[in-house]
């Protein structure tokens, strides 16, 4: 079975016009090529504007993690696991594909630890072992999973990981044969220019320059993960009109991780 695991976040979540092009696209092309799919979500500028409307503080540290404590983890799981995976499986179905809204936690899916750096009372998570067995079961039924960040550490506890590193490791885990990073930006840029592509070498020399930081440096490292861990093709980009997924996927735009 040919996999494609699609990490998305961003405008692409609130602009409803734009996602559903994309889902169009994206299962139009997975349907013409006989590939299944995973959508993997993120959504930290809606819970960043949820928080700061309902007074509830959050901020991030130096490697662009959400630090998340007990009641930015309520919000977390009221916006991420709620409201926006509600609305991507209504997207979904509007164009009669089959999607199931997914937490990292469901079916045993993630188990995840506090992410070293933080407060033992943090809610802010790491992946700590991924068993895509639960979606390639809905895959095989021709459903298609629709999975956000809240993930569980095994003893009744939430936490919110990183969606880009959910990406990653659930692509690893499941054998995927692409993996797509659709944000806000058009791939990873060196002094104002795009990276047409890149190795793990160009990114740790980016990452520990601090050309690449914070959220785009935990994208980059997890991209380069993926691809090290047999993923074959890995890209960085985004999506602002149709046919951008197909540019992605055929290298004519966006950063192609090597």
């Amino acid at each position: 079975m040919h996999l494609t695991l699609v990490k998305i976040s961003g405008s692409l979540l609130s602009d409803k016009k734009l996602l559903m092009l994309f889902l169009s696209e994206l299962h139009g092309y997975c349907t013409n090529n006989k590939s299944r799919y995973i959508i993997v979500h993120g959504g930290g500028a809606t819970l960043s504007k949820y928080c700061r409307k309902h007074n509830i503080q959050f901020s991030f540290d130096e490697h662009g993690n959400r630090s998340t404590s007990a009641s930015a983890m309520q919000a977390t799981q009221r916006i991420l696991a709620g409201q926006l995976s509600s609305d991507l499986v209504h997207a979904c179905l509007t164009l009669q594909i089959p999607a199931i809204g997914l937490s990292a936690s469901a079916g045993a899916m993630v188990l995840a630890q506090v992410h070293s750096g933080h407060s033992g009372d943090s809610h802010t998570g790491t992946v700590l072992s991924c068993d895509p067995t639960l979606p390639l079961l809905l895959l095989e039924q021709h459903y298609v999973p629709v999975i956000n960040s809240v993930a569980s550490d095994g003893k009744a506890r939430a936490l919110n990981i990183n969606a880009d590193e959910l990406a990653s490791e659930l692509a690893i885990a499941a054998r995927a044969d692409a993996l797509i990073f659709i944000s806000d930006v058009e791939g990873v840029m060196e002094e104002q220019r795009l990276l047409p592509s890149m190795g793990r070498e160009k990114a740790t020399t980016l990452t520990q320059s601090g050309v690449i930081e914070f959220g785009m440096r935990v994208k980059v490292l997890s991209a380069c993960k993926a691809k090290e861990s047999k993923v074959e093709q890995v890209c960085i980009g985004n999506y602002t009109k149709q046919r951008d997924f197909l540019e992605l996927l055929q290298g004519r735009q966006g950063t192609r991780i090597e």
